[in-house]
């Protein structure tokens, strides 16, 4: 629609009472509301509006600026008692409104946009309970997709929360009592958070930043414990090596030692720290020992655990 020197264009409807009811559905800045469909009735900032019902039967909808401009919807006075007449007015010479009197489509697409939804939320919990919200949003008029959608977010997300205080309960519980159980029990919460919500700098949620800040203080506290606690067994077991080493056929005793030491802290050999480097160390002389007498690996079994 374009008028040149007008201060304001837009469209006006007629729409029988009947299909619409009591009340128009608008969608502005604020979210989605009901507009009473009674003369002198008005709202600003409307980017959409609906008349009728999304369900199959009668509905008529009023995407007002399908840029998503902001436009005016008013009520003006019926000529009609059996008719609605409402206006979509933008203050500018040209603007566009679409019309779409078949609903189907759209419910097409809010259906296969919670599907889509719902099984990003299965594979990526962070990214996925923010494109629910998203679906709330884009398809306000489709109460059952923006109420599941909805749904879907705040369960996932308050479960998180959940899981984020029970990570932080067991790292307080290492940190006190500092017991192999309670290493463990930090070690998988730790595990399956960083999976469900990775570092990343889109953090709406703060989800991310949360379980990332708990993974670094219980890397800290784990790699203190092993320093305290299988240090001293590590030390032990690197001494008898280097005892075995100087004396003449200490290749399978000194393989065995080196074998425990790579099959109880062998996960730890790629970190940056003393701890990982000695680890690494002991892998690449046991490695060595085996290359050079391949027997070995066949008289030198896993050692228990």
């Amino acid at each position: 629609v374009t008028c040149k020197g007008a201060e304001a264009v837009g469209v006006v409807g007629l729409i029988p009472r009947t299909l619409v009811g009591d009340h128009l559905s608008v969608l502005g800045g604020a979210g989605a509301r009901s507009l009473a469909t009674r003369a002198g009735e008005s709202a600003e900032g409307i980017v959409k509006s609906l008349a009728g019902s999304t369900a199959a039967g009668g509905r008529l909808v009023l995407f007002a600026m399908p840029d998503e401009a902001a436009a005016t919807v008013e009520v003006l006075d019926p000529l009609d008692a059996g008719l609605v007449r409402m206006a979509h007015w933008v203050a500018a010479e040209t603007a566009s409104v679409g019309l779409v009197t078949d609903y189907d489509k759209q419910r097409a697409d809010a259906q296969q946009a919670l599907a889509d939804g719902r099984e990003e939320l299965r594979r990526d919990p962070a990214a996925g309970i923010q494109t629910l919200r998203s679906v709330a949003v884009a398809y306000p008029f489709d109460e059952g997709v923006r109420d599941e959608a909805r749904r879907l977010a705040t369960t996932r997300e308050a479960q998180a929360i959940k899981d984020v205080e029970a990570l932080r309960r067991s790292i307080d519980a290492f940190a006190i009592y500092g017991s192999p159980e309670a290493l463990d029990d930090m070690s998988t919460r730790v595990t399956q958070l960083t999976v469900s919500f990775p570092a990343a700098e889109d953090d709406p949620t703060g989800l991310r930043g949360q379980v990332a800040e708990l993974a670094t203080r219980a890397a800290e506290l784990q790699q203190a414990w092993y320093v305290e606690n299988a240090g001293a067994e590590l030390g032990r077991l690197e001494r008898l090596v280097g005892m075995l080493s100087r004396t003449t056929g200490y290749e399978p005793m000194a393989a065995l030692y080196l074998r425990s030491i790579v099959d109880r802290w062998g996960d730890r050999a790629d970190e940056a720290s003393p701890f990982g480097q000695r680890i690494a160390k002991a892998k690449q002389e046991l490695e060595k020992l085996l290359a050079s007498n391949p027997d070995l690996g066949k008289a030198v079994p896993p050692s228990p655990r």
